[in-house]
């Protein structure tokens, strides 16, 4: 490694070392926005698999209609958020109880996970 003096002990790479670092630095970054580019999918494809989603949906729910299930779903529906407006006290301290837990749970894995 190509260095120059400095005041004291300190010592700066030279500008060959420097050009190489950023060589090596624009190559990786190069390689990881390809690496990311390649996992969020290109416009085209999300858009396909949109589309794929919508028409499952539209066969299972005319599936749905046609066994005559559609009107059983939707009752059950209702008076789930009937019992949930009549509850909302009850819904709220499970919901909380629950979200503590899970926050609770997950310091202690983090904790555990910095021990070791």
């Amino acid at each position: 490694m190509t260095t120059t003096g400095l005041h004291g002990n300190k010592t700066l790479p030279g500008a060959r070392t420097l050009r190489r670092q950023a060589v090596r630095t624009r190559k990786e970054l190069g390689r990881t926005v390809e690496a990311l580019a390649s996992r969020a999918g290109s416009p085209a494809r999300v858009h396909e698999s949109a589309g794929r989603l919508r028409k499952t949906a539209a066969s299972r729910v005319g599936r749905l209609v046609q066994d005559g299930k559609l009107d059983a779903a939707r009752g059950k529906a209702v008076r789930a958020a009937t019992a949930v407006r009549s509850h909302r006290t009850a819904l709220a301290t499970a919901a909380g109880v629950l979200t503590a837990a899970l926050l609770a749970r997950r310091s202690r894995r983090a904790r555990r996970e910095r021990a070791v």
